[in-house]
């Protein structure tokens, strides 16, 4: 029986037991996996270990999870995309496979070419947390406010921009803690690019098709993290 994995608010640590108050935590529990006393879950605080756990009581209010065991979590390697905003679905699709394959930190910016709207943080954190718990990550990944191009180039992580005018990618080459600058589907501006270069930034391309700001994102987190 697969054993499911959820994020709680509160630290854990060293308790041998916890009770867990949320809401919508305790709908979920009690009405979608219609869970009772000795279902076995693992709870997560984002401290990077995983507990392994007994509910030992639950009603609509409460419930008491028992902790049997204390694990060393998988946790995201520090790979970080900043990408250029596409349309809301397509982003919220970055986020979710992203963070599936090990993403630790997401940049979104407004470049001349991208989508100009606002983001929800709340929903974007929701994805997150939902697709880590699928995964079974024990630390979110972070996400940041919606920036501009200026304002992610002070990042100090190593930096690569991918474009199809650049030099081919080569996997060996990159390895993490990385920055992967994503451009819209417009593509960066010439200014854009005059910048990156001023900076000292390598500018890549990942082949001779020209890919989606979503499917660019999910192909090179895939071939730095798998």
């Amino acid at each position: 029986m697969k054993i499911h994995y959820f994020f709680v608010e509160k630290q854990i640590g060293n308790d041998t037991s916890v009770v867990i108050e949320t809401k919508e935590l305790l709908h979920q529990w009690k009405r979608v996996f219609r869970f009772g006393p000795e279902d076995r879950i693992v709870l997560l605080d984002n401290s990077g270990f995983e507990f392994w756990g007994t509910i030992k009581k639950i009603t609509t209010d409460s419930a008491l999870v028992s902790i049997n065991e204390k694990r060393k979590g998988r946790m995201p390697k520090e790979l970080s995309l900043t990408i250029a905003l596409p349309k809301k679905d397509k982003f919220e699709w970055i986020l979710e496979k992203g963070t599936e394959l090990g993403v630790s930190h997401f940049y979104p910016i407004i470049s001349e070419r991208s989508e100009k709207k606002d983001l929800n943080i709340e929903r974007s954190e929701k994805i997150i947390k939902e697709a880590a718990e699928q995964s079974e990550h024990s630390v979110l990944p972070e996400i940041s406010e919606v920036g501009t191009v200026e304002e992610a180039l002070k990042n100090t992580q190593k930096k690569i921009v991918l474009d199809p005018r650049g030099d081919p990618f080569q996997k060996g080459k990159f390895t993490v803690p990385l920055n992967i600058f994503i451009g819209p589907e417009g593509g960066w501006s010439g200014q854009e690019l005059d910048l990156f270069k001023k900076e000292g930034i390598e500018i890549v391309s990942l082949g001779e098709q020209i890919l989606k700001t979503e499917t660019a994102a999910v192909a090179v987190a895939s071939l730095l993290l798998l």
